[in-house]
C-alpha cells in the first residue's frame, strides 16, 4: 500500500494477499482534497465512509477507505434565512443539537450517527422525504473534491430559482463515484413543536394505497407517508405494536406522521382518524421517533438484502400484486416519492426478482429504474428492461470529466 503524507489519522488498515485498504480520517476538508489526488495518482482506489466488504473481484488493488468524521463543524448559520454551511462530516446527532438552540432543523430521517456526506452520497432523506422531500431538495450547494484533488463548488447558499442545470445535484446520490463532498449548504425548516403517528392496517396493498392516494389529496400537511408489509414492520418494532401486528398476518400497515404547532395538529389527527377509519382496522397512536429512524434504514437494521425500483404509486402496486406467484416478498414503499423497496433475508433471491421486475416491465411496456446490491457491486443501477446505449454512453463521458483514472468508488455502478 502507498504511504501518503495527509493531516489526520490512520485507524485501521489490512494487508493481504488478496486485498490491501487503509482506513484514514482527515482532519480538514483540503487534506481530503490532497488525500484524493494523491491516491488517484498512484491508482488506489478511493471510497467514502468507513471500510466495508470488498468483492473478490478487487483481489490484489489497494482501496482507500476516507472517513470525515475529523470534519465536524458548522462554518455558518444563517438563521434568518434558514440555511447552514457544514464540513461533511458532521453527524445528524451533532447538527440537530446545534441547531435546537436556534428552533431550526434539517429534516431528514437517518441514525444519529449517519454523516450528512453519507445522506448526501446515498441520495435519501428517510421517511421525512414525503413531506420535506430528500437531499436534492434539501441541499443548495455544495464543494466536492475531485480525483484530480481540484475542488469545485457548485449550487449557492440561498433558497431561490434558477435557470440552468443545478450541477450540485449531479453529484447527490451519486455514492462518491464523480466526487467526494467536502462541505454543503443545507436548507433549514422551523422545528416542530410536537409530532403525532397514526398506524393503520389495510387487509390489501390495494386498500393501503387507495388510502394513501386519499390522503395525500386531502391538502393535510404531512410530514411522513410510509406504507409497509405488516411482517417487515412487526420485526422493526416495539413488542406492543409487534404483538398487534403479528396477529394480522398478511396486512399491509399505513403510517402516517404530522408535524407542527400542536393547536394546529389536532384538526388534523381528526381528519386524518375519520379518512383512517372508512377503509382499514387496527388504529393504533404511537410515539415512533425511534420507529421512523429504523424504517429509514430497514435493510440495515434487519440484516436483509434488498432490491429498490422508481415507480410511480400504480406501478407499485402492480408489481405487487402480479410479480410474486406466492404472494410478495417483505416491502416498503413511499408513494408519493416513488420508492418501492423489497427484502429478502435470502441474497440468492435478488437476481431472479431484477429477471421477474424485467419481465413485468417488457410485458406492461414500461421502463423502471432499479437498484440493488449483489456478491460484485455495494450499489448497482440498472435500467429495465434493458439498458439504453445512449445513457450508457453519457453517463460514460460524466464518469471520464470527473474522474479519468476512474479511481473514486469503484464499489458501485450507476
Amino acid at each position: 500500500m502507498p504511504s501518503f503524507n495527509y493531516q489526520g489519522t490512520l485507524i485501521a488498515r489490512q494487508e493481504s494477499d488478496s486485498i490491501c485498504w487503509e482506513h484514514i480520517r482527515p482532519s480538514t476538508p483540503a487534506s481530503i482534497a490532497e488525500l484524493i489526488h494523491n491516491a488517484s495518482q498512484s491508482g488506489t482506489y478511493i471510497v467514502s465512509g468507513t471500510p466495508s466488504a470488498v468483492p473478490q473481484r478487487f483481489a490484489g488493488r489497494e482501496i482507500l477507505f476516507i472517513d470525515q468524521s475529523g470534519t465536524q463543524q458548522i462554518i455558518e448559520h444563517q438563521t434568518q434565512d434558514q440555511v447552514a454551511s457544514v464540513c461533511a462530516g458532521i453527524t445528524i446527532r451533532e447538527l440537530d443539537q446545534l441547531l435546537a438552540s436556534t428552533g431550526q432543523w434539517w429534516p431528514v430521517s437517518a441514525p444519529p450517527a449517519t454523516t450528512v456526506a453519507s445522506v448526501i452520497e446515498c441520495g435519501e432523506g428517510g421517511c421525512l422525504e414525503h413531506g420535506f422531500g430528500g437531499p436534492r431538495d434539501l441541499v443548495l450547494g455544495l464543494s466536492v473534491a475531485l480525483a484530480s484533488g481540484d475542488i469545485i463548488n457548485c449550487g449557492g447558499k440561498v433558497v431561490k430559482n434558477v435557470s440552468g442545470y443545478d450541477l450540485q445535484k449531479l453529484f447527490i446520490g451519486s455514492r462518491g463515484w464523480l466526487g467526494i463532498v467536502l462541505t454543503a449548504h443545507l436548507r433549514l425548516f422551523p422545528r416542530p413543536e410536537s409530532s403525532h403517528t397514526i398506524c393503520a392496517l389495510a387487509s390489501t396493498p390495494a386498500a393501503a394505497f387507495a388510502t394513501a392516494a386519499n390522503l395525500i389529496k386531502s391538502g393535510i400537511s404531512i410530514s411522513a407517508l410510509e406504507l409497509v408489509d405488516s411482517t417487515l414492520l412487526a420485526q422493526l418494532s416495539g413488542q406492543a405494536l409487534s404483538q398487534q401486528l403479528r396477529a394480522q398476518p398478511g396486512t399491509t400497515a399505513v403510517l402516517v406522521q404530522i408535524s407542527g404547532q400542536e393547536a394546529v395538529l389536532a384538526a388534523a389527527l381528526k381528519v386524518i382518524h375519520e379518512e383512517l377509519s372508512q377503509r382499514l382496522t387496527c388504529i393504533i397512536d404511537l410515539d415512533a421517533h425511534e420507529l421512523w429512524q429504523k424504517l429509514s434504514c430497514t435493510k440495515e437494521e434487519c440484516g436483509l438484502a434488498s432490491v429498490e425500483a422508481a415507480a410511480t404509486a400504480s406501478q407499485m402496486l402492480s408489481i405487487l400484486q402480479t410479480c410474486f406467484s406466492a404472494g410478495p416478498p417483505l416491502w416498503q414503499c413511499r408513494p408519493a416519492r416513488g420508492r418501492l423497496k423489497l427484502f429478502s433475508a435470502d441474497a440468492s433471491a435478488i437476481k431472479p426478482w431484477i429477471e421477474t421486475l424485467r419481465l413485468w416491465t417488457e410485458k406492461q411496456e414500461q421502463t423502471l429504474a432499479v437498484a440493488y446490491c449483489d456478491p460484485d457491486w455495494q450499489w448497482k443501477v440498472i435500467l429495465l428492461p434493458s439498458q439504453d446505449s445512449s445513457a450508457a454512453a453519457l453517463k460514460q463521458a460524466i464518469k471520464q470529466q470527473f474522474d479519468p483514472s476512474g479511481c473514486l468508488n469503484p464499489l458501485v455502478s450507476l
